[in-house]
């Protein structure tokens, strides 16, 4: 699968990988692993951060054309995001000092052949959080 992703974003299209926070995504190292097998440097330390639906304010946006427009950013919660020297940060958090959300540099050479990819473990997210509610604009 990754040497699809990667020869997919060297064909020029960008790649998206929305995570969450540790506490309600029980994923940071599937998140982190993934990050790793792209051969990017950033990491998802799992922290939650100015959690409670937050707006953080124009002053923690950083300029990039995901956010061009944006004043602010309201979030429920958030892990902080640890970028590598080529990483660009789209927001931080409400001290301005930890990054919430980034744009990753991914290495787009191929895998070497014979990689032997981990099993997929699939989690059916009810065991896990029996009160979710996928009709919800919350999801609880």
């Amino acid at each position: 699968m990754f040497h699809v992703l990667k020869q997919f974003a060297s064909e020029g299209v960008r790649l998206v990988f929305i995570g969450e926070w540790q506490g309600y995504y029980d994923a940071i190292t599937l998140e982190n692993d993934f990050l790793g097998k792209m051969e990017a440097v950033m990491t998802n330390t799992g922290q939650a951060v100015d959690c409670g639906y937050n707006t953080l304010p124009s002053a923690s946006l950083r300029p990039h054309q995901i956010t061009q427009g944006m004043t602010d950013v309201t979030i429920a919660c958030s892990s902080v995001l640890v970028p590598g020297p080529n990483d660009y940060p789209f927001y931080y958090d409400s001290t301005n000092t930890k990054v919430l959300s980034a744009v990753a540099t991914i290495d787009v050479t191929p895998l070497p052949l014979g990689l032997v990819q981990p099993t997929q473990l699939q989690v059916n997210p009810q065991s896990i959080y029996p009160l979710l509610n996928p009709g919800s604009s919350t999801g609880h």
